[in-house]
C-alpha cells in the first residue's frame, strides 16, 4: 500500500474518531429538551463564536468560492463581500430572537413563529424551508466529499462510497450528541477552515511562481480575456440571460447572489445556534471581529489567490497554449492533459486536484489539508440537525402527536437526522449545479423566512395572513425563477434567472410585496394587541435610546449605498477607479483596479457592521436582564 494512502487511512479515521468521540460525549450529557437540542442554553462565547462561523463558511467557501474564481475571475471574487451581508444579516437578528427565545422558551424559530402569529400553519412552513434548505446544501457538500476521498485514494474510495461514509459518520455524531456536540466540533472547524484556506493560497501562490507571475497571469487575461477583470454592466448580462447564454457577472447578478448568501443566515440552524449562546457576548465577536474581519480577509486575499494562481497550475490549457513560459503544469498528470473545465465537477475540482498535488509530494500535509476541506463539509451537519429538530417539534408535535415527552422527541428527532441526510446522499447522487450555484438556491429559500422574521423582530404591521401567504408565493417565486425549476416545469417564458437577477430576489420580492399588502387589509386589533406583547417586551430591553434614534435615518443610508457599490451596479466604478488610463491594462500599485475597489468596499463593510453592531446597540447586551418565563415553550401550552 502506497504511503499516501496509509497517511490518508490513518488520519481520516482519527478524525472521524474524534467527532464520534464528542457525539457520544453530547449524548451522556443531554438528560434535558434543553441540554439537547439548545446544549442548556450555555454555549460560551468562543464556541458561539467558531461554531457559527463554521457554519458560515462551510465547504462552500473552502472549495466552491475558489472554482468560482477561477472560472469567473475578479468580478466574482467580489462575492467574497457577502461575509459583510451575512453579518448584517445577525446584527438584525440573532440578538432579538436570542432575547425572545430566552424570555419564551422556544427551541425552534417555529415555535417562535407560532406563538407570535397565534397560527400552527406558519409552523409547517417553516418545516418546509427547512427541508428545502437542508437536502441540497447538505447534499451538494456530501457530493464534495466523495470527489475528495476518490482523488486522494487514488480510486479505491469511489466517489459514492467516500459520500456514503462521510455521511455515515456525519449522522451518528450529529444524531446522538444534539446541539452541544455539534457546536464543540464546529468550533475546532472552524478554525480548520480559516487556517486551510490560508494554506491554500499560499501554497498555490507558491507553485505558481508568486505575486509577480499572479500579476503577469492576470494582465494577460486583461489581453484576451477582459471579462476575468471586469465586471460586466447589466445589460451585457440582460442580454446574456434572455438568449439562455454563459453567466455574464454584472453588479446585478452579483448583488442578487449575495443577497441569497445572506438568507443562510436565517436558517433554522442559525436560529437554534443563536438560542444556545449563554450570552450576548459573543454577537459582537462573531460577526464583526471572526466573521466579516477575519474571514473577509482570508477569503479576498486567499481564495482570489487559489482562484487565479490556478491556471498557471496546468489547468488552464488555453494559457498554457498563450502563455507557455508562466505556466508550471504541476496539474497536468492529474488531470490527464484536459483543460479543468472538462471534468465532471468543472470549476469544483480545482480544489481537489491541488490537494492531488500536494499529495504527490507531501502526502501527510495533503491528509492534513483534507482535513481542513472535511471539516467545512461537516460544518453543515449542524442545519441538518435544526431541521430534523423542526421537523419534530414543528411537524410531528402539533400535528400528529402532541404529547411527545423528551425521550420522544430525541428518538424522533435522530431517526430524522438519518432521514434526512440519507436524502441529502441521494441528492449528492444526481446530476446537480456547481457547488455555489446549489447553495445559492438553498439560500434563496431560507430567505423566504425574512418577512416573517422582521414581522417578530422589528415591524408588528406585519400580519399572520400576509407573513404565510408572502412566505408561500415566495417559495413558488423561487422554485419557479430558478434554471432547475425553469427546466423541470418546461417553462419558456423565461430563462433561469430572468433579467440575470437570481431567484432569490424574485422570490424574496413578491414574498415581501405579498406580504405588505395582505397586511394592509387584514388588520386585526386583538390580533395586534398580542403581537405588541412581544414588541414591547423588545423595546424595554434593546429598543435605541433617545440620543441615538437621530442616526437611523444614516444607518439606512449606509447600508443601501454600501449593497449598491460594494456589491450591486454601482461596483462597476471599480473597473478603472485605480488604472492608469493611458496605459491599459497597468494598475497603480500593479493590482487589479476592481480588486483593490473591493479592499476598500471591505473597509467601510466593517464599518458598517460596527455601527449597526456596537453604535445602534443592535449586537450589544440588553439594557435589562432577560428573565424567563418557561424553559421550554410547551410548558405554556
Amino acid at each position: 500500500m502506497e504511503l499516501k494512502i496509509v497517511w490518508l487511512a490513518i488520519l481520516l479515521l482519527l478524525y472521524w474518531a474524534y467527532c464520534v468521540f464528542h457525539g457520544v460525549k453530547g449524548a451522556v450529557q443531554a438528560h434535558t429538551t434543553q441540554s439537547y437540542f439548545l446544549a442548556d442554553r450555555g454555549l460560551s462565547p468562543n464556541t458561539f463564536t467558531l461554531a457559527s462561523t463554521a457554519m458560515s463558511l462551510t465547504a462552500v467557501f473552502v472549495v466552491g468560492h475558489a472554482g468560482m474564481i477561477y472560472r469567473a475571475g475578479i468580478p466574482y471574487s467580489l462575492l467574497s463581500l457577502c461575509v459583510i451581508a451575512m453579518a448584517l444579516m445577525g446584527t438584525l437578528f440573532t440578538k432579538r430572537q436570542w432575547m425572545l427565545s430566552k424570555r419564551f422558551g422556544y427551541v425552534t424559530p417555529g415555535e417562535m413563529l407560532a406563538h407570535y402569529f397565534e397560527s400552527n400553519l406558519i409552523r409547517a412552513l417553516v418545516v418546509l424551508v427547512a427541508l428545502l434548505f437542508a437536502i441540497p446544501f447538505f447534499g451538494i457538500q456530501l457530493a464534495i466529499g466523495g470527489w475528495f476521498l476518490e482523488i486522494l485514494s487514488d480510486g479505491a474510495i469511489s466517489i459514492s462510497a467516500g459520500a456514503s461514509l462521510t455521511a455515515l459518520v456525519i449522522a451518528v455524531y450529529a444524531a446522538l450528541g444534539g446541539l452541544r456536540g455539534l457546536a464543540e466540533i464546529d468550533a475546532i472547524h472552524g478554525v480548520l477552515i480559516l487556517l486551510v484556506v490560508v494554506a491554500l493560497g499560499l501554497i498555490t501562490l507558491h507553485y505558481a511562481g508568486g505575486v509577480e507571475t499572479l500579476n503577469l497571469t492576470v494582465q494577460s487575461f486583461a489581453q484576451f480575456k477582459p471579462d476575468y477583470i471586469h465586471l460586466a454592466s447589466g445589460s451585457q448580462a440582460f442580454a446574456s440571460s434572455d438568449s439562455g447564454g454563459e453567466i455574464i457577472w454584472s453588479g446585478t447578478l452579483l448583488l442578487s447572489i449575495v443577497i441569497a448568501f445572506a438568507g443562510i443566515q436565517l436558517t433554522p440552524g442559525f436560529s437554534l445556534m443563536g438560542f444556545s449562546s449563554e450570552t450576548t457576548d459573543a454577537f459582537v465577536k462573531q460577526q464583526l471581529i471572526v466573521f466579516a474581519i477575519i474571514a473577509g480577509v482570508v477569503l479576498i486575499v486567499f481564495s482570489t489567490m487559489q482562484g487565479v494562481a490556478g491556471h498557471l497550475l496546468g489547468a488552464d490549457l488555453r494559457l498554457t497554449h498563450v502563455q507557455p513560459a508562466l505556466v508550471n503544469a504541476l496539474m497536468a498528470e492529474g488531470l490527464h492533459g484536459k483543460d479543468l473545465m472538462q471534468l465532471a465537477g468543472e470549476q469544483d475540482m480545482l480544489i481537489p486536484q491541488l490537494l492531488l498535488v500536494v499529495q504527490n509530494s507531501v502526502p501527510w500535509l495533503a491528509v492534513i489539508l483534507l482535513l481542513g476541506v472535511l471539516a467545512g463539509i461537516h460544518a453543515g451537519a449542524v442545519f441538518v440537525f435544526a431541521a430534523s429538530a423542526v421537523v419534530v417539534r414543528d411537524g410531528i408535535a402539533p400535528f400528529v402527536k402532541k404529547k411527545l415527552d423528551y425521550r420522544q422527541q430525541r428518538v424522533y428527532t435522530r431517526i430524522c437526522v438519518f432521514v434526512l441526510i440519507a436524502g441529502a446522499l441521494m441528492f449528492s447522487n444526481r446530476e446537480h449545479g456547481s457547488l455555489i450555484v446549489t447553495t445559492a438556491l438553498a439560500g434563496a429559500y431560507a430567505l423566504q423566512l425574512l418577512p416573517a422574521l422582521l414581522a417578530v423582530c422589528w415591524w408588528p404591521w406585519l400580519t399572520r395572513p400576509g407573513c404565510v401567504t408572502g412566505m408561500v408565493i415566495g417559495v413558488i417565486a423561487v422554485t419557479v425563477t430558478d434554471p432547475t425549476g425553469v427546466e423541470w416545469f418546461g417553462i419558456g417564458a423565461w430563462n433561469g434567472w430572468p433579467w440575470s437577477i437570481h431567484a432569490a430576489v424574485w422570490g424574496v420580492a413578491c414574498n415581501m410585496i405579498i406580504a405588505i399588502l395582505i397586511s394592509a387589509v387584514s388588520r386585526n386589533k386583538v390580533q395586534k394587541a398580542h403581537r405588541l406583547v412581544f414588541h414591547r417586551f423588545l423595546r424595554e430591553h434593546a429598543g435605541l435610546s433617545q440620543s441615538k434614534k437621530s442616526l437611523r435615518i444614516l444607518a439606512w443610508t449606509m447600508v443601501l449605498s454600501w449593497f449598491y457599490f460594494a456589491v450591486g451596479p454601482g461596483a462597476v466604478i471599480g473597473n478603472q477607479l485605480w488604472q492608469i488610463p493611458a496605459n491599459y491594462p497597468v494598475w497603480l500599485s500593479g493590482l487589479p483596479s476592481l480588486w483593490l475597489w473591493q479592499w476598500f468596499c471591505w473597509a467601510g463593510g466593517v464599518y458598517m457592521i460596527w455601527f449597526l453592531a456596537c453604535r445602534m446597540e443592535l449586537s450589544t447586551a440588553p439594557h435589562r436582564k432577560v428573565i424567563p418565563l418557561c424553559e421550554d415553550i410547551r410548558e405554556l401550552n
